[in-house]
């Protein structure tokens, strides 16, 4: 029998059927795709506002007031250093207490935190070595938190005499470190 030029019905149905195997692939492939941008930018955007909110910390404990009439002196990060440990110094009047943490439900969670009593003996700890450690926690769009910790030492803030011959910094006025 002579065969007439062109596909049969089985060929063409093999045909389509290959084509939508590639089809399928190739869409579950670009689905993938797109899923895994969604998650890269809601991270990079956590990430960007974790950073933001991190030097905003920062500067505050970072912060120096030339005038300040407070038995703390010009630097912040001394008030913050005494007013949040664990168990916090009472606040001496006419000093302004600090902030330690966000409110609860805020959308970026920090926290501020002494390294002042980590160490139980106080003959452990060196004095006037003190750091503040900043906590943050930011949650992306899927839910998924962020983290970020930063560690503000005393030599970050308090100037030092010369380069070669730094100066240890002051002890904090609410007790040794």
């Amino acid at each position: 029998m002579k065969r007439d030029a062109g596909l049969s019905l089985v060929e063409l149905l093999v045909a389509l059927a290959v084509l939508g195997t590639v089809f399928m692939v190739l869409a579950n492939s670009q689905i993938a795709n797109l899923r895994t941008t969604a998650r890269s930018q809601a991270s990079t955007q956590a990430r960007a506002l974790a950073l933001r909110e991190l030097e905003t910390l920062s500067s505050r404990v970072l912060q120096v007031t030339p005038a300040a009439p407070t038995i703390y002196g010009k630097y912040a990060f001394a008030r913050y250093y005494d007013f949040c440990r664990t168990t916090p110094l009472p606040v001496p009047a006419g000093v302004a207490p600090v902030a330690c943490r966000s409110e609860a439900g805020a959308a970026v969670a920090w926290e501020i935190v002494s390294e002042a009593d980590l160490s139980a003996d106080p003959a452990e700890r060196v004095k006037g070595e003190g750091q503040v450690r900043l906590n943050l926690t930011v949650v992306d769009a899927r839910g998924v938190p962020f983290s970020v910790v930063e560690r503000v030492s005393c030599y970050d803030v308090y100037p030092s005499p010369t380069s070669t011959a730094p100066a240890p910094c002051p002890e904090p006025v609410g007790g040794a470190p």
